[in-house]
């Protein structure tokens, strides 16, 4: 009698465990809902974030660990920076061929999505980003929208880095122009009369915004831009909108 006790006792705590796990599971749930009711963009703006902190923390980056901030001043003795080096950041947020085929770096892949050249690169990438991430992420939903965008952006990266090849084995990809472009080219698919304002002056329909960037990069190829990442961007976002059309109506 006394180990029959003893069982039904466990079982009312485990009972009794369970049952916590699941109110704390559905409260939690119940705060995520009540967040993007009253933040219906915070995933946009959630992006934006982390690649203004990656931008920043690059910047702030010290040569060594035991140099101080981006302008090389010598810490003091017995302590060492607590800033991730340019090193770390050159190595795990920029992407190349030789580091994916020949080092078996995949996640630069990603990561490189979130670092950026320099201030104006990662100043139209985020406007651009503002303006048609949230609406994309209405489109979608919280997360159905970063998961489209790191895909696409991702892609992007893959197909530039594969784009190099051999013989550019060591060019340095970066930046979230990839997902970027799939946002405008989804948003085009869906509202191609919008208008918007070129250089905040001229007003233009949104689909001959998207084309004429579109064509820059096929047509007329800059060296030392992510011309392909952009197409291809593009092109995800145009397949995203098909996919939804034909499956989702």
């Amino acid at each position: 009698s006394s180990h029959f006790g003893r069982r039904q006792k466990a079982l009312r705590t485990m009972s009794a465990g369970a049952a916590g796990w699941a109110r704390r599971v559905s409260n939690l749930r119940l705060r995520i809902r009540l967040f993007r009711m009253r933040y219906p963009c915070g995933g946009t703006y959630g992006l934006i974030g982390a690649n203004v902190a990656v931008f920043g923390l690059h910047t702030m980056a010290p040569s060594s660990p035991n140099r101080w901030g981006q302008f090389g001043a010598p810490a003091q003795r017995g302590f060492r920076s607590p800033l991730p080096t340019k090193e770390f950041w050159e190595r795990h947020f920029q992407s190349s061929y030789y580091a994916v085929v020949h080092k078996g770096m995949w996640h630069t892949l990603p990561l490189c999505t979130f670092l950026h050249m320099d201030s104006f690169h990662l100043l139209f990438n985020m406007m651009t980003l503002f303006f048609f991430g949230r609406q994309m992420e209405q489109f979608l939903g919280l997360g159905r929208y970063l998961a489209f965008y790191m895909l696409s952006g991702t892609g992007a990266a893959a197909a530039q880095v594969a784009s190099c090849g051999q013989r550019q084995a060591s060019t340095q990809c970066l930046g979230a122009s990839g997902g970027v472009y799939a946002q405008i080219a989804c948003v085009t698919c869906i509202m191609p009369t919008m208008t918007v304002y070129l250089y905040m002056l001229l007003p233009v329909p949104l689909w001959v915004l998207t084309c004429g960037l579109v064509s820059l990069d096929v047509f007329y190829p800059k060296q030392g831009q992510a011309n392909i990442s952009h197409v291809f961007g593009a092109g995800s976002g145009v397949m995203l909108w098909a996919l939804r059309h034909r499956f989702f109506r």
